[in-house]
């Protein structure tokens, strides 16, 4: 059984992640950095869930992910909105209840 906590916090880490992509928009935003800001807001998250969040919300339709293996590096993941994500944040379309986007000022 999940606990209702964690789904409030997985809720809560997507809006965020969103508002990450918003802002670095149009460019895309690097694993790393999105981790970092995530759990700099007191989120605690693992490489794992990032993963699975990023999945989740590339799967609706909100967000794009790539792959980028510059030479001489590892491999690390990328991600940005796509017209939907940005219509959902700004508002322009219906609310999805797996994402806890807070009620519009």
């Amino acid at each position: 059984m999940t606990n209702r906590l964690d789904v409030a916090r997985k809720k809560m880490a997507r809006w965020r992640l969103l508002r990450i992509l918003y802002t670095g928009r149009p460019l895309p935003v690097g694993e790393g950095l999105i981790a970092e800001v995530l759990n700099d807001q007191d989120l605690a998250l693992t490489a794992g869930e990032i993963t699975n969040m990023i999945n989740y919300l590339e799967n609706k339709g909100y967000i794009e992910s790539t792959t980028v293996t510059p030479a001489g590096e590892g491999s690390h993941m990328e991600a940005k909105l796509t017209a939907h994500g940005t219509d959902y944040v700004e508002y322009s379309v219906a609310d999805d209840a797996g994402i806890s986007r807070p009620a519009q000022d």
